[in-house]
């Protein structure tokens, strides 16, 4: 089934701006304005709006060290983290977590 495309309007780019100040997640904001995560890169990246890093906080750390000693995979780590994969195995080195595969 292919998807139609819809085109950002400037509702969208307005909410899209909003939802960026207040640093939400991708994931999040795809939702809330009914896009794909691709998409919202995407449009960010066309606006120019600025990078944004996001921290890692202490639940997060608790909870990628739960998830890696469950031997969780990394992506479906990444996943529930929302986060990317790359994310991932930085912090777990960080965090002086064991090494492990990228797919394992």
């Amino acid at each position: 089934m292919k998807r139609t495309r819809r085109a950002w309007t400037k509702r969208d780019d307005a909410g899209l701006r909003r939802t960026w100040r207040k640093g939400l997640t991708i994931a999040s904001i795809a939702k809330e304005l009914g896009r794909t995560r691709k998409s919202v890169v995407s449009r960010v990246e066309r606006l120019g709006l600025p990078r944004r890093w996001v921290g890692w906080t202490r639940a997060e750390d608790a909870e990628l060290r739960r998830l890696w000693r469950a031997r969780e995979s990394p992506p479906d780590i990444a996943k529930q983290l929302e986060r990317t994969l790359a994310a991932v195995f930085s912090r777990a080195q960080v965090l002086g977590l064991p090494g492990r595969r990228k797919g394992r």
